[in-house]
């Protein structure tokens, strides 16, 4: 296919998902694969959407010739879930993988946004709070001083005055170096790997990347499992669909399973895994019990890994809270001192 077809199709995760639910909504009403392909590009057509028309033309054409599913979504949705469809149309089971595979993805978002939602609201208040002061600082203050009759001196006054001319002149450089150090700080978390950073870990430092590293590997797992695949297996398709972090618990689990591993706690308890979700995983038993209890883990470990992250993120959002808190105070003295002098 032209280069530049290629790059018509790539769109944004949101509109790939959007298909792929479409696409399992078709299969739901009784459709084959080739039938929900042909619906979808006639409807898609219809209502003018050249992206979402392309590719069920593509699969269409695909299915029509006998070729295997993926080879005709390549190039249209992520690794992942090329991975989804191409167990699905194997093991003959893609509706009911492509819902678990959906249900899974809709958790782990809802599991970021929540976190997220926790740490960006105090973050948006902190900097309306720091503009605040940059404005009393540079506009409010100096204008309502100048109409003093006499020197006005108090420290309230010159530590928001001096504050305002270090966010002047170091706060685009600031802010910069934050998200510098934050991007950092995330591509480390997923690429990372040495002897220091379970030193780290224990002392709390990458806990987000390591939690949802936790939830994917073992929702993904477990999905695999459920549909017939075997451990090894599961773990081998996983592998060039991870970040090297969690690709390297998965090798993890792959070498504990090739000496002869045969427990699913023991598997995966190298590290990766909270001991809450490791316990759950030993009380599951053997065999299809294990299986099920996984599922059930997989079902849970979202709420599970959301709890013990809010209780260590306590710290961080207390002193965001607490800095934001004393620079209210510290506005209200500054000004009440401010328009004190003014009225004498």
């Amino acid at each position: 296919m032209p280069a530049k077809s290629s790059l018509l199709l790539r769109w944004s995760t949101t509109r790939q998902w959007q298909w792929v639910e479409d696409y399992c909504l078709w299969l739901e009403d009784g459709c084959s694969p080739l039938q929900a392909a042909q619906a979808m590009c006639l409807s898609a057509q219809q209502y003018g959407l050249a992206a979402e028309a392309r590719m069920a033309e593509r699969l269409y054409q695909c299915l029509r010739s006998g070729r295997p599913m993926i080879s005709g979504l390549k190039d249209c949705l992520n690794p992942e879930l090329l991975q989804v469809f191409a167990l699905g149309q194997q093991s003959d089971c893609l509706t009911d993988l492509l819902h678990g595979y959906r249900d899974f993805q809709r958790r782990r978002y809802q599991l970021q946004l929540s976190l997220w939602r926790q740490r960006l609201y105090p973050m948006f208040v902190l900097a309306l709070v720091l503009t605040a002061t940059l404005a009393a600082g540079q506009s409010y203050l100096p204008r309502l001083l100048a109409h003093a009759t006499v020197p006005v001196e108090h420290w309230s006054i010159n530590v928001v005055l001096s504050l305002a001319e270090l966010l002047m002149q170091w706060g685009v450089v600031s802010l910069c170096t934050a998200v510098g150090l934050w991007l950092f700080y995330r591509w480390l978390g997923r690429h990372w790997i040495a002897p220091w950073r379970w030193r780290l870990e224990r002392l709390g430092l990458f806990g987000y990347q390591r939690a949802m590293s936790a939830v994917w590997v073992t929702q993904m797992v477990a999905l695999l499992l459920r549909h017939r695949l075997s451990l090894q297996d599961s773990l081998r398709r996983l592998q060039p669909l991870s970040n090297p972090y969690a690709g390297y618990h998965l090798q993890c689990m792959a070498n504990r399973l090739a000496r002869g591993e045969q427990h699913l706690s023991q598997v995966m308890s190298t590290g990766l895994l909270t001991p809450e979700l490791l316990f759950r995983l030993h009380n599951s038993g053997h065999n299809g019990a294990a299986v099920d209890g996984l599922w059930r883990t997989a079902l849970r470990c979202d709420t599970s890994i959301r709890r013990q992250l809010l209780r260590r993120q306590w710290l961080t959002l207390a002193l965001l809270y607490g800095v934001i808190v004393a620079l209210l105070l510290l506005l209200l003295q500054a000004g009440g001192q401010t328009m004190m002098a003014l009225l004498q």
